[in-house]
Order: C-alpha cells, then sequence, then structure tokens
C-alpha cells in the first residue's frame, strides 16, 4: 500500500506478505517506517487498511496544516465506521470515487504509479542478472524490503 499528496510526500509503504508466519528475515532492510504484515492469503483486508490507516496515515494526516482530504476507491474495506469517525474527529474529509471513475485519477496513475512501475522493473531487472538473482526463479521475500527501499530511495531521487 503507498500514500501520498499533491505537495509529492510519499508515506512509507505497508507490505502484505502472503503467509502464515513473517520471518524477521522479510522485514530488514527495508524503507523506514514500513510496516510488514502478513495473512494466509496475501490479500489487503479491512484489519490491514486499518491498521495501516491508524498507525501511519492518521498520525501523518495530523501533523500536515489546513484542510485535508483522503481520496480512496469504493473499496468496502476502506468503510471502517472506526476510521470514518477518526477523520471527522481530525476535520479530515474522507471521499470515496464513484465506481468506474478512476479516470479521475489518470493524473496520479501517470505521474507516479508510471514512474514507480518502471522503476520497480529495473530494479527486479538488475537483481535479476544479479549473481543470487540467477538462482532464483521467483523473489524470495528476504531480498523483497531492500528492493522496496532501493524503489522508495529511487521515487524520492526522482522527485
Amino acid at each position: 500500500m503507498f500514500a501520498g499528496n499533491t505537495a509529492v510526500e510519499v508515506l512509507p509503504p505497508y507490505v502484505v506478505y502472503k503467509s502464515e508466519k513473517l520471518w524477521n528475515t522479510w522485514v530488514q532492510g527495508g524503507p523506514i517506517g514500513c510496516i510488514f504484515n502478513k495473512s494466509k492469503s496475501g490479500w489487503f483486508e479491512a484489519v490491514f487498511f486499518h491498521d495501516w490507516f491508524t498507525l501511519s496515515h492518521l498520525p501523518w494526516l495530523k501533523k500536515l496544516p489546513g484542510k485535508k482530504v483522503v481520496i480512496s476507491n469504493n473499496l468496502s474495506l476502506h468503510f471502517d465506521v472506526d476510521i470514518i469517525r477518526q477523520c471527522e474527529q481530525e476535520y479530515i474529509s474522507f471521499v470515496a470515487l464513484i465506481p468506474n471513475s478512476t479516470h479521475l485519477t489518470q493524473l496520479l496513475d501517470v505521474t507516479f504509479f508510471w514512474l514507480m512501475i518502471e522503476k520497480w522493473r529495473q530494479i527486479l531487472k538488475r537483481s535479476k542478472t544479479h549473481i543470487e538473482g540467477q538462482k532464483e526463479v521467483l523473489l524470495p521475500k528476504e531480498h523483497f524490503p531492500r528492493l522496496l527501499k532501493e524503489l522508495t530511495d529511487s521515487l524520492m531521487d526522482a522527485n
């Protein structure tokens, strides 16, 4: 999960591994402030959204001056009564986009996510050409935090 604002500030990501256990080696060397978790399915479920929002997003929003608006897609897991209540208490507007309206966020897709995807492809390609990477068909989880940190650092440099 990535989040940011129009001032090109990006929050540390929230990572959910598909696993029943979270090993120490899967979190070492990741971006500063990154939160790692695990689930049996590997999906970003409502409990993770609540965890991410209250541990990372809400404290960050509270520090920002002026009016704050959180824009989200309309996934049902985003409609947590506790999160909506916390937003109201902090005078934060929570706006859910209507279905089939992703064209409204196309600027974000073009300017941020396109760059992120391109940089991630370069990082993965470079890791595959590394001697360690040639032995693996899939990216081992213990390599992911370091590569994710490389991605977030490169995004900050591309600011």
